[in-house]
C-alpha cells in the first residue's frame, strides 16, 4: 500500500488507463454500434488530447510554485 503513495500521480493515470485499455481488449462493449469508428477515434484522440492539456497544465502550475507533484 505504501508503495502505491510513493508513485506519481502521472503515472496513476497512465496505469489506468492501461488497465481500461487490457480490459477493453479481453472484455469489448458495443455500445454505440450506429457511430463509425472513424468518429470514435476522433472522439477518444480529443478526449486524450483534452487530458493531456489539463494534465500539463497541473504540472506546470505545481512547477512554478516550486511544490511536489508527488502526494504524501
Amino acid at each position: 500500500m505504501k508503495l502505491l503513495l510513493r508513485l506519481p500521480v502521472p503515472w496513476v493515470f497512465i496505469l489506468a488507463y492501461l488497465l481500461g485499455v487490457c480490459a477493453g481488449a479481453v472484455l469489448p462493449l458495443h455500445v454505440f454500434t450506429s457511430i463509425t469508428p472513424q468518429v470514435i477515434l476522433a472522439l477518444g484522440a480529443a478526449l486524450f488530447a483534452l487530458g493531456a492539456i489539463i494534465a500539463g497544465w497541473g504540472w506546470v502550475s505545481f512547477y512554478k510554485a516550486r511544490t511536489t507533484r508527488v502526494p504524501g
